[in-house]
């Protein structure tokens, strides 16, 4: 008994990636999914756990499955994440990885906290750029456009806060994965082959607020070491 319990304790995260693989799985075949369009909800899964550890190769992972994605987004028309995918989480991602692997710590990196200055830039930031993609994606006739474009900005900052390996990253990605869970169960409506893409979502949202407060606790214990490097010296 106690060998098993060891063993569910090692190996829990990837027993729950098996589980909601059978579910996504279940999902697809009642909903009629292709495999091909299935495929990077699986990779996303391995994804979303490894970042749920606030593991480095998270970000690789995202930059190969960003190709799988675009060619989803676009059948929906998801103009707008489509383009992030390919043209900017891909690379971006993997800057992020090499750029984590840098400094690394432990299986992260060292985190630093953005200033109030950098805060106050990053919302007027995120504010105009709303505003021109607004106006992109009505002239692309994008589909729900505001959730679309609320998405993508989030996903950029989101890219780019992570790079750069400031720890709130981890709050924007909890805000995306509630917008993102949103959006899929409204599409539901109209289309309920959505219903394996939902799936993920919630998970991704479960795995995103775990990488939250495991990512804090990192912060903590680097600042704490600091803090002990400096009363030594």
């Amino acid at each position: 008994m106690t060998q098993t319990m060891d063993f569910l304790k090692r190996h829990r995260d990837w027993i729950v990636v098996g589980v909601m693989a059978v579910l996504l799985t279940v999902s697809g075949i009642w909903t009629g999914q292709a495999f091909l369009r299935m495929l990077p909800l699986y990779v996303s899964l391995v994804i979303a756990m490894l970042q749920a550890q606030v593991n480095r190769l998270a970000s690789l992972l995202v930059s190969l499955n960003a190709f799988l994605y675009a060619a989803a987004f676009v059948h929906y028309g998801l103009y707008a994440s489509a383009a992030y995918a390919v043209f900017i989480s891909s690379p971006l991602q993997f800057m992020t990885y090499l750029q984590w692997k840098k400094h690394a710590y432990r299986q992260a990196t060292v985190f630093r906290r953005l200033t109030d200055r950098q805060r106050i830039g990053v919302v007027v930031g995120l504010l105009l750029c709303g505003i021109l993609l607004q106006q992109v994606l009505r002239l692309m006739d994008s589909q729900y456009r505001f959730l679309d474009n609320a998405i993508t900005l989030l996903g950029i900052l989101t890219t780019f806060l992570a790079m750069a390996a400031y720890i709130e990253y981890t709050g924007l990605m909890i805000v995306m994965c509630l917008i993102s869970t949103y959006l899929y169960g409204y599409m539901m409506k109209k289309s309920p082959e959505q219903l394996p893409y939902l799936i993920y979502t919630l998970y991704n949202l479960v795995c995103s607020i775990v990488a939250y407060f495991r990512a804090m606790a990192l912060y903590k214990e680097q600042q704490q070491a600091l803090q002990n490097k400096d009363a030594t010296t």
